[in-house]
């Protein structure tokens, strides 16, 4: 079944999230532009590759997940999928020694809760900076697997937040981390899934942005605030002594409102 909306989905890390008190983000306007009328953001800070490439499949396969209704399938006639591909230093395993992946759980084998982003807390009580994914209320607080950046994980340990991650193993991890091997890994997964999208689609799109550096003829980029503050095409951080006003005013998405709406005017017109 259809849906009755064109729909944007969203798949990523912190940087395609929207923040919970100020929802400012170019991807809103993107969606509009696109006569997008609803959006479906699955993209959720810390996420490695391999999570946010099988969010993306899960979606285009319209696998049946908790709370996912025939209404929210992706139509491959007209809907759109922008993924945030990131950063290599992350992982995604097992939660516990005792972890069994079911295929039947769909996107509910990963971890949708985190402290800091969006969290439950012994009363029941959902916390976090960031707006919650459409499907978070289904999402189980102990998955079978775990996904974060290496550097979140060692600090969410150090503030006494439990994860149940084995620490010595994950420090352990850095030890044998090729950066420029898991870039190549990162390159074959996103652009396998965009390719499992291609033969799908008849007339839906996908685009990839973010952390890509390795391009292919045919495919569907756009660039993203960092790439235009790196070329000198808006505004980069401020100087050190305005630094501190500026991170006030970041959202979850590492960017300001200000930010967002600028890059977006300067991208519009290149679409």
């Amino acid at each position: 079944m259809k849906n009755n909306k064109k729909a944007l989905w969203i798949v990523g890390d912190s940087f395609a999230t929207f923040d919970k008190t100020d929802g400012t983000h170019w991807l809103k306007h993107f969606a509009k532009h696109k006569g997008c009328e609803v959006i479906y953001n699955l993209a959720r800070g810390g996420f490695d590759t391999k999570a946010i490439c099988f969010t993306g499949k899960e979606i285009i396969n319209n696998r049946p997940w908790p709370g996912r209704t025939a209404e929210q399938e992706f139509d491959y006639d007209k809907d759109i999928m922008v993924l945030f591909s990131t950063m290599p230093d992350r992982i995604c395993h097992k939660a516990s020694l005792d972890s069994e992946f079911k295929t039947r759980d769909s996107i509910a084998n990963l971890n949708w809760y985190l402290p800091g982003l969006v969290w439950i807390d012994k009363h029941g009580v959902q916390h976090g900076e960031q707006e919650p994914m459409p499907w978070q209320e289904h999402m189980p607080q102990d998955p079978s697997l775990y996904s974060n950046n290496i550097a979140s994980l060692v600090e969410l340990e150090r503030q006494g937040y439990g994860s149940k991650q084995d620490m010595e193993y994950i420090e352990n991890i850095l030890l044998y981390h090729d950066w420029q091997w898991e870039e190549q890994i990162t390159d074959m997964l996103i652009h396998g899934l965009y390719h499992y999208h291609e033969e799908r689609s008849t007339g839906s799109e996908m685009w990839i942005t973010g952390n890509c550096p390795q391009k292919r003829d045919g495919v569907n980029y756009l660039p993203c605030v960092g790439d235009y503050q790196r070329d000198g095409l808006m505004p980069n951080q401020p100087p050190a002594d305005e630094i501190c006003e500026y991170n006030e005013q970041t959202l979850v998405n590492h960017h300001t409102a200000e930010d967002h709406n600028v890059f977006w005017e300067l991208l519009k017109p290149k679409l």
